[in-house]
C-alpha cells in the first residue's frame, strides 16, 4: 500500500509585506517621472534603490510544503509564491526521535545536533514538532508545523520514534 500525503503551510500577506509591493511600485514610478523629464541620473538611482527592494521583497514572502511518499519526507521552500526549492529530504526510518517541540522527550532528552533548521511560518496557529535526524547535511534538528494526518503516516511507519 502506498501511503502518500502532501501538506502545504502557506501564510497571509501580512501589512508589512504589502507595504513593501506598494514600495516597489512606487519607486519605478517614480523613476519612470525622472526618465521622462531626462533626469538620467536620478531615474538609475531610484531604479536601483527599486530593483534592491524588488529583491528583498522575495525573501519576506517564504511557504513550505511538506510531502510524505512511502516513509521518504521532503520538505520544500517556496518563495515568493513562485520559486520552490527543496530543503530537506530524509526518510522516518532514519530519525532519532520526532515529538513535539516543547515536550519533555525534546527538553530533557541528550539529542546532538550540529544545525537547526526552522522549516515553518511565524504566525502558525499549529504545534512545532522536533525531528533529530542524521543525514547527508550531517546531524540536523528539524522543526516543522505537520498536521495530524501527516504525525500519524509517521507513526505507523516508525511507531517507537514518532511521539504523537
Amino acid at each position: 500500500m502506498d501511503n502518500f500525503y502532501e501538506q502545504f503551510v502557506g501564510r497571509k500577506d501580512s501589512k508589512f509585506y504589502n507595504f513593501i509591493n506598494v514600495l516597489v511600485y512606487g519607486f519605478c514610478i517614480i523613476a519612470l517621472l525622472f526618465f521622462a523629464i531626462a533626469k538620467v541620473f536620478a531615474f538609475i538611482v531610484f531604479l536601483i534603490i527599486g530593483s534592491g527592494i524588488f529583491l528583498a521583497k522575495k525573501k519576506l514572502y517564504t511557504e513550505y510544503e511538506y510531502s510524505f511518499t512511502n516513509g521518504e519526507i521532503d520538505i520544500d521552500k517556496i518563495t515568493d509564491r513562485s520559486n520552490r526549492k527543496s530543503v530537506a529530504n530524509f526518510n522516518i526510518n532514519d530519525i532519532e526521535i520526532m515529538a513535539k517541540a516543547d515536550s519533555d522527550i525534546i527538553k530533557n532528552g541528550n539529542f546532538s545536533y550540529e544545525k537547526e533548521l526552522n522549516f515553518y511560518v511565524n504566525h502558525n496557529k499549529g504545534a512545532v514538532y522536533s525531528i533529530y535526524v542524521a543525514c547527508n547535511k550531517g546531524k540536523l534538528k528539524i522543526n516543522f508545523v505537520p498536521d495530524k494526518e501527516f504525525v500519524d503516516l509517521c507513526y505507523l511507519l516508525n511507531p517507537r520514534k514518532v511521539n504523537k
